[in-house]
């Protein structure tokens, strides 16, 4: 995430939209990313969370969109 969070506008359109999947907190599975934590380098970099799907029982993703004013 700190890595490509910066490096996302380069390589997307200017209306680009930026998808993270990540996986759900469970007890067989740790994760320092939920819906709710994680996400501070993207917010940081001027992107904003639209909306958030679920991809399967384990997986969720969440959808990205640059601030205009970034």
């Amino acid at each position: 995430m700190v890595e490509l969070a910066p490096a996302a506008p380069a390589v997307l359109s200017d209306d680009g939209i930026l998808w993270f999947s990540y996986p759900r907190r469970s007890p067989n599975l740790e994760t320092d990313i939920d819906s709710n934590r994680g996400w501070e380098t993207l917010l940081n970099a001027g992107w904003t969370a639209i909306s958030e799907i679920s991809i399967d029982e384990t997986w969720s993703a969440i959808r990205f969109v640059l601030n205009p004013d970034t």
